[in-house]
């Protein structure tokens, strides 16, 4: 079915967010600072169930641009593809240069749409520390392969993300060093499809040094059969799950879930295929795969997710987390009401969200060159 995973978005987060008919009927915003977004390519697909998500992210991004305390470099080369951008947001009151980690924010959108734009309004926070308001990082967001053309976008998804730490050893190293940055010591993050790619990018044994956390916000950490179903008691759940876990879907459910994986699993693909990517793109299978010494090795894992309204299957995929990295992960459940609130929460200043981050920045050691 054309664009089906763009609908099932609409379905899903329209009627979470309780949006009115006339906001499902205004017209998209395709600017952001006066540069013209990446609008045609995207416009026709677009799931008018997001169109108010779309352009309040704008609309608080634009406020993030008059910010005194803020510089925003734009539309950065990190690659050679069209694709490849990013922009750079930084602290202004960082006169002494101090050393600040990077936090690279990477936006959602199903892994449909989006734009990097999103996310522009987080810096009036992350990039300041939780109580003092000191400037405490330097936050990076990137655009990233999409699947909005019937494209499969999986792996050059991740593999952008990976190339983004390329790019900050290599051209971007100077760019960084400029405004007090310190690419060795990087935190990587997103909301939705995009906490999905930074955690996928962490379950690595071989993990960059760099990669001191990853601090996903309601992004699915498995998408194989049994990482849908949510954990339940008796006899007759136990079983229910046991054959999930065997033997998959049935087939009027497992059309739903392809359709709404196709950007990863791809429209053509075979039965083995499909398997793989998933298994490729599910960070708990790549985390069960480590031993138990490999997995005490990786970074620090924040995992957060809505109180209600949120994608279902996360919490039961947040204790599994738990049991995988036990002391090397912590679950915060944030106060708030849908999935998308999950990311709409980051525009107050005292998100729990946000002390976690300015404690773990506070905890990170940094060695003088």
């Amino acid at each position: 079915m054309q664009h089906m995973t763009l609908l099932l978005l609409s379905l899903v987060f329209t009627p979470v967010l309780g949006f009115a008919a006339e906001d499902l009927s205004s017209s998209l915003v395709w600017e952001s600072g006066g540069v013209p977004l990446d609008g045609p390519k995207q416009a026709a697909v677009y799931p008018e169930g997001l169109y108010p998500y779309h352009n309040k992210c704008l609309e608080w991004t634009e406020e993030a641009y008059s910010n005194e305390d803020l510089e925003v470099e734009r539309s950065i080369s990190y690659g050679t593809e069209d694709r490849h951008k990013l922009d750079l947001w930084i602290p202004t009151r960082n006169k002494q240069k101090k050393h600040l980690p990077i936090v690279i924010m990477v936006h959602g959108g199903g892994w449909e749409v989006g734009f990097r734009e999103y996310n522009g309004f987080i810096a009036q926070n992350l990039c300041f520390h939780f109580q003092t308001r000191q400037p405490q990082a330097i936050m990076i967001t990137p655009s990233y392969k999409l699947g909005y053309s019937r494209d499969q976008m999986w792996p050059d998804s991740k593999d952008d993300i990976l190339q983004v730490l390329n790019w900050l050893k290599e051209d971007g190293d100077n760019i960084i060093k400029k405004y007090g940055g310190d690419a060795s010591r990087i935190i990587l993050s997103g909301h939705s499809a995009g906490g999905h790619l930074t955690a996928c990018a962490f379950c690595n044994k071989n993990i960059d040094p760099s990669i001191k956390a990853v601090f996903p916000i309601s992004g699915p950490l498995g998408l194989r059969p049994k990482d849908w179903i949510t954990e339940s008691s008796g006899v007759k759940s136990w079983f229910h799950n046991r054959w999930i876990e065997l033997f998959g879907f049935r087939k009027n459910r497992r059309k739903q879930v392809d359709a709404l994986l196709r950007p990863i699993i791809g429209k053509d693909a075979t039965s083995k295929q499909k398997n793989m990517w998933i298994q490729q793109a599910s960070p708990l299978a790549q985390l069960e795969k480590l031993s138990r010494k490999e997995r005490s090795r990786l970074p620090f894992f924040h995992f957060s997710y809505a109180s209600k309204g949120d994608f279902p299957m996360l919490s039961m995929q947040a204790k599994k987390l738990k049991r995988l990295l036990r002391d090397r992960a912590k679950i915060l459940v944030l106060s708030v009401n849908s999935h998308l609130d999950s990311h709409f929460c980051l525009k107050d200043k005292d998100c729990q969200w946000y002390e976690d981050l300015s404690q773990f920045i506070d905890s990170m050691d940094y060695k003088k060159e």
